[in-house]
């Protein structure tokens, strides 16, 4: 099923998680193929079974063997991740498997280790041998990594040319305040190096720290991205001496035009008794937007042009400074940082007062996220309201102080009082309940991996078009055309001339019924170039094995756009907006949910039959279910029972009794029950049976990327360089409940 041009669903699904993609894999043959590539550009390992499953995938679709759709996973791995959120120790004969299986993996680019080092590097110098595209290394070496074997850390850090190198550890051996000179050669071994992250804590008494300035001595780089953390250790005072330039201040300024994202590390000293200012000139870093680091550095940062420009901070802890006096120069710094659309203060050790945080919000204007550590003697209600940001999406704190007695609820009050002063709040999380979740990349698509379908649930496992497996039926399966010249002539419908064509096109699609066509053809409504205006719903399915085609995608050169201008009958009278009440900790949510209402939509009727019976009841909104839209695939037929009810309603009401809902179920007295119903049974269903008897029907909406009003465009076909739908007035949008406003 195809439902936008390739190159879009592609940028929809590179958001998508891998779930996501895996579940759209399962149900759609060419959803399948578009998203394999991004299924597996980055795999993740958690276990030595997802090592050795793919290792063995690998090479057997390389012979040849269990290939899906012949695509070959090989071709489209970009990353591997080797650890992801577990602490796994990978067995030999597993890594010895994926050393084979690198021999095919031609397109890799880079891979993290996150986990305990395997005792035989082979597997690194494998990568290194096999791979010769590897631009992205990141290391995350835990307590095993003591960096003191020579010639282990020699293929650890063998790699060379690389774009992008990040590297952390728990404890790492330094000795006089040198990193290991491996790691420095493959530093000096990547000129080209344009990300640079290394946060190498160690391990001693005292604790040891690795000096920044001894590093840039020895490497020439030109980054655009640099984070120095944990560990690092710069004198500020020989830093802050512009006469005697030390190492790391010649790079800055010798490279500063070029560094877009910073992280420098917290001074080892009280800052209070540090250099008072750098000394930088104003127009340091210019095209710097991110930065990470102390109060200290922030304070210093805030004195540059730069600063009315950053877009994102984060504070990084400072044991040794404490009081009012950081406070202080924290909000002083941030007065200058007016541009902030990120701010995370969570790890600054600071606790925001109501009026401190209401100072920051107003200061940033932009702000759309904020993470940030709350006092403790605030109350919701007082937090809520300082915190006034019109454009804040995204809020992180230490809440649990608010939440409600259930776990992971937040409190009604903290809720109702952030929608009411943020209303473009969409994510809300409590720092102290995270909970951290990696994704793995190995999805196995075949039909192995499907569960047995769950008794009572459908299996939408071959959903699609013909299950999934074939393209939308071409001008080779039509059997009859209705030409644009036709529906001019025949039924008024023409294009451009200003005139609502609603009834030209239900007539015309009415009129395709009686058009026979062979077994397994359709018939082809091709709509004219320019513009079709549309007032109310159009009827579909009463027509079956029906394409509906537009011109071309493009209306200003010869394509075809619908304008849908929903009437006064259309427009739905019965609206509710309800506030959001109860929210999770990991929530997304709007602020007012507009919606329309089912249960006040009604329509009653009580009178007299020519039997002398009397008869009383009332329609909702509920039979009209999904809800209306321009186009709704199901029948316009009335049942029997409610032909009076039908004729006596107003137009607004006249579509609750009409279509699936009343009259394929309708059990009319000695009558055939339902429009349907096979004629060789009594009835479309009965209680008990798992089994409804419909005629068969296939309705086929050709166009472009149609927005949808509501579900009942779900089960409709859509297909590429067909037409242009837009949407006028105001059109209340059952399936996101709130107004859809279109042109």
């Amino acid at each position: 099923m195809t439902i936008l041009y390739p190159e879009l669903l592609l940028l929809i699904f590179d958001n998508a998680s891998v779930q996501t993609m895996t579940s759209l894999s399962l149900c759609s043959h060419q959803i399948r193929i578009l998203v394999f590539p991004l299924l597996y550009r980055h795999v993740v390992f958690k276990n030595n079974k997802e090592l050795s499953q793919f290792s063995s995938r690998v090479i057997s679709e390389a012979n040849g063997e269990n290939l899906i759709d012949e695509l070959r996973v090989a071709d489209h791995v970009r990353h591997l991740e080797f650890g992801g959120d577990s602490d796994v120790c990978y067995e030999e004969d597993e890594l010895e498997l994926l050393a084979l299986a690198l021999e095919h993996i031609k397109a890799l680019r880079g891979f993290t280790w996150s986990t305990a080092l395997p005792e035989d590097p082979t597997i690194f110098s494998a990568v290194q041998t096999t791979c010769k595209g590897i631009q992205n290394i990141s290391l995350h070496l835990g307590e095993d990594f003591a960096g003191d074997d020579d010639e282990y850390m020699a293929t650890l850090f063998g790699f060379k040319g690389l774009e992008r190198l990040e590297i952390s550890t728990r404890w790492m051996s330094v000795d006089n305040e040198i990193l290991p000179s491996s790691m420095v050669d493959m530093i000096r071994a990547s000129p080209n190096l344009r990300i640079l992250d290394l946060s190498l804590d160690s391990y001693g008494d005292p604790h040891p720290k690795w000096d920044i300035d001894t590093l840039f001595q020895s490497i020439a780089i030109a980054p655009t991205t640099l984070r120095l953390r944990e560990a690092a250790d710069l004198d500020l005072q020989a830093f802050s001496d512009s006469t005697k330039p030390t190492p790391f201040r010649s790079f800055l300024l010798s490279h500063h035009d070029k560094i877009v994202s910073l992280a420098l590390p917290a001074p080892q000293e009280d800052f209070a008794h540090g250099p008072p200012s750098l000394n930088l000139p104003p127009d340091t870093l210019p095209l710097l937007r991110e930065f990470e680091g102390s109060i200290y550095w922030c304070s210093q940062l805030s004195k540059l042009q730069v600063a009315s420009k950053l877009e994102s901070l984060t504070l990084l802890w400072e044991p040794s400074v404490s009081g009012d006096y950081k406070r202080g120069m924290l909000l002083e710094a941030l007065q200058a940082f007016s541009s902030l659309k990120a701010l995370n203060m969570f790890d600054g050790n600071i606790f925001l007062s109501a009026e401190e945080l209401k100072a920051i919000v107003e200061n940033a204007p932009h702000l759309e996220c904020l993470t940030c550590a709350i006092d403790r003697d605030e109350t919701a209600g007082t937090i809520g309201s300082q915190l006034s940001c019109l454009n804040l999406r995204a809020l992180a704190a230490n809440i649990f102080r608010y939440a409600s007695t259930i776990p992971g609820v937040l409190s009604e009050e903290f809720v109702r009082t952030l929608a009411k002063h943020c209303p473009a709040l969409v994510t809300v999380e409590d720092l102290d309940q995270r909970d951290y979740d990696v994704e793995a990349g190995l999805v196995d698509l075949t039909s192995a991996n499907r569960r047995e379908q769950v008794p009572g649930l459908p299996d939408w496992s071959q959903a699609g078009f013909e299950r999934g497996t074939q393209d939308l039926p071409d001008d080779s399966k039509v059997g009859y055309t209705l030409i644009a010249d036709q529906l001019a002539s025949q039924f008024g419908l023409i294009a451009n001339d200003g005139q609502d064509d609603t009834a030209a096109l239900q007539t015309a699609i009415n009129a395709m019924a009686q058009q026979t066509v062979a077994d397994g053809m359709y018939r082809l409504i091709q709509l004219p170039a320019g513009t079709i205006n549309l007032s109310y719903m159009v009827y579909y399915v009463d027509t079956s094995h029906l394409i509906i085609r537009g011109a071309g995608a493009n209306p200003d050169a010869g394509g075809t756009k619908l304008v849908f201008r929903p009437d006064e009958d259309t427009k739905y009278d019965t609206i509710v907006n309800e506030r959001v009440r109860a929210l999770s900790s990991f929530l997304a949510f709007s602020i007012t949910l507009t919606q329309w209402d089912l249960d006040n939509m009604k329509y009653s009727w009580d009178f007299v039959d020519d039997n002398g019976n009397g008869v009383s009841g009332q329609a909702t909104g509920g039979w009209l279910w999904p809800g209306r839209s321009v186009f709704r695939v199901g029948s316009s037929e009335v049942a029997f029972k409610y032909t009076r009810q039908h004729s006596e309603a107003p137009r607004n009401r006249k579509e609750l009794f009409k279509g699936s809902v009343n009259y394929h179920w309708r059990s009319d007295e000695h009558k055939t029950k339902g429009w349907a119903v096979s004629q060789d049974n009594d009835k479309a269903g009965v209680k008990g049976t798992s089994s409804v008897r419909v005629r068969y029907l296939v309705v086929c909406l050709q166009f472009q990327h149609a927005e949808h009003v509501n579900r009942s465009f779900h089960v409709l076909l859509f297909h590429p360089e067909a037409l242009e739908l837009e949407m006028k007035s105001s059109i209340y949008w059952h399936a996101l409940h709130e107004p859809f406003t279109r042109g």
